[in-house]
């Protein structure tokens, strides 16, 4: 599910020294007696989290899209399914700034034809708002989605429809939606060879960079706002994940010669440095954050280390300190084959990890949540929690006298919020000057305004959302 290209150079294995590591506090499975894989974990802005897959169903033709949501202890609140006859295949997801979500991976239901991207978009308790499938008669396999600060939405995978793609030797394929998920624009890049898409995220001037893998090596491409390619860097290492870090370059993870990888890039691409971390046996990071203090989390998975043993891996975090170097490591797992695919920085300095299990749970693989207590390595044992998307909210609502806004910024922005009646005129501002990215509350004291709707909005650079309140005294 994974490969594409840069150019970078080949540095021995990093040895893992045995600094303190965060203990983990509890973990759940979820999922029935067949094979049910979790791709993603998001953090809700009222507590808990939501997990998101595929799980195959006892009443299913195959495997369907699977959203569940859970309280800050790992009991599930809702549940939520999505698929047809035919299976469906999820590998990604992500929060939208709406407070819903957002499911991107593979259908063989639709188009008439092959295997095609499908992407379906939820509301805040997981109810399906709208479903889209692309592609074409090859196929086509969405592996990477975010939500664009335009409210749209890029997808990224592969493609055997279009492009040099055909069967065996699939293309880059990038798909920008609209917010009702209509495609603006699609493109395909590669050669003759295997390339495949695996992450995906924007950039500060509305395109995006993408990486994934072309034949063995790592691929990172830039793509302007209209789809055109920009530049493209060969790193010689297969990719799983990209991400902006603060400073406006990228941080890299993936698997070098059988071990972890993390490779740090300046804005163009150019890679300032790279580390492995591994043993003796093959170990997959398939993600990366970047932490308070500019080091940066990997999770994935480890035959080397724990219980992890030819073809039986464990879960396995490693911190980094910002040059790269290992400050520590753990795992956690059993006998079975245990892969760690996402992960979360949490307020209090912990982590919060997900992927899937086959040594505990129901039967076959489940989805497997753990959760750590705090980083001894995390400033002040609390972490700045830079969220995926922005967005505006509020609770109560209908409220009265006074209400709590929510807004979350994934970068440090100059932000203005305030609060608007019908008439345009207005009559709050909770915020005006920069903030940085994070999770951000103020409240709302409704006290000396009359009963009736409000608006609230939110502009942080080029977003802008508005949130109807509603006052009932």
């Amino acid at each position: 599910m994974k490969t594409i290209i840069l150019a970078v150079l080949a540095l021995p294995t990093v040895l893992l020294p045995s600094f303190a590591q965060p203990d983990m506090l509890w973990s759940r499975t979820y999922g029935g007696l067949w094979e049910d894989y979790a791709y993603f974990v998001e953090l809700p802005p009222n507590g808990g989290c939501v997990i998101g897959g595929h799980a195959q169903f006892p009443d299913a033709g195959g495997q369907d899209f699977w959203l569940l949501r859970t309280n800050d202890a790992g009991d599930t609140l809702w549940s939520r399914r999505f698929g047809s006859s035919s299976p469906e295949y999820c590998w990604a997801g992500a929060r939208t700034s709406d407070g819903g979500y957002v499911l991107a991976g593979e259908t063989s239901s639709s188009l008439g034809g092959g295997w095609n991207f499908w992407l379906v978009k939820t509301s805040a308790n997981g109810t399906s708002q709208w479903s889209r499938a692309y592609g074409g008669v090859g196929t086509d396999a969405a592996q990477a989605v975010c939500q664009t600060s335009d409210g749209g939405y890029l997808l990224a995978g592969r493609t055997e429809s279009f492009g040099n793609g055909h069967s065996g030797a699939p293309d880059f394929w990038v798909v920008r939606t609209n917010a009702n998920g209509d495609s603006l624009w699609s493109r395909a890049f590669g050669g003759t060879g295997w390339d495949e898409a695996r992450s995906v995220v924007e950039t500060d001037d509305g395109g995006c960079v993408v990486a994934g893998a072309s034949g063995t090596a790592a691929c990172l491409i830039k793509i302007s706002a209209e789809g055109d390619s920009m530049w493209g860097k060969r790193l010689g290492r297969p990719l799983r994940c990209v991400r902006r870090t603060e400073d406006g370059g990228f941080v890299l993870a993936g698997n070098s010669l059988g071990d972890y990888w993390l490779a740090k890039t300046d804005t163009a691409g150019d890679t300032l440095w790279s580390r492995t971390f591994g043993g003796p046996e093959y170990d997959l990071a398939f993600t990366v954050e970047e932490t308070a203090d500019g080091g940066y989390v990997l999770a994935g998975m480890t035959q080397s280390f724990g219980y992890g043993q030819l073809n039986s891996g464990d879960f396995w975090l490693v911190r980094a300190s910002p040059d790269g170097d290992s400050l520590w490591s753990c795992t956690f797992g059993g006998t079975e084959d245990d892969v760690a695919t996402a992960l979360q920085l949490l307020p209090d300095g912990g982590y919060l990890v997900a992927g899937y299990t086959n040594s505990y749970g129901a039967g076959g693989s489940d989805f497997w949540l753990v959760r750590t207590g705090p980083d001894p390595m995390s400033v002040g044992n609390h972490f700045v929690v830079r969220p995926s998307c922005f967005s505006l909210s509020s609770y109560p609502n209908p409220f009265n006298a006074s209400t709590t806004i929510l807004y979350d910024l994934r970068r440090a922005e100059f932000i203005s919020l305030c609060v608007f009646d019908p008439l345009g005129r207005q009559v709050a501002v909770l915020k005006d000057g920069f903030a940085q990215a994070g999770n951000h509350r103020v409240l709302l004291d409704g006290s000396t305004l009359p009963s009736g709707v409000y608006f609230a909005r939110l502009d942080a650079g080029g977003f802008a959302e508005a949130q109807k309140l509603v006052l009932l005294k």
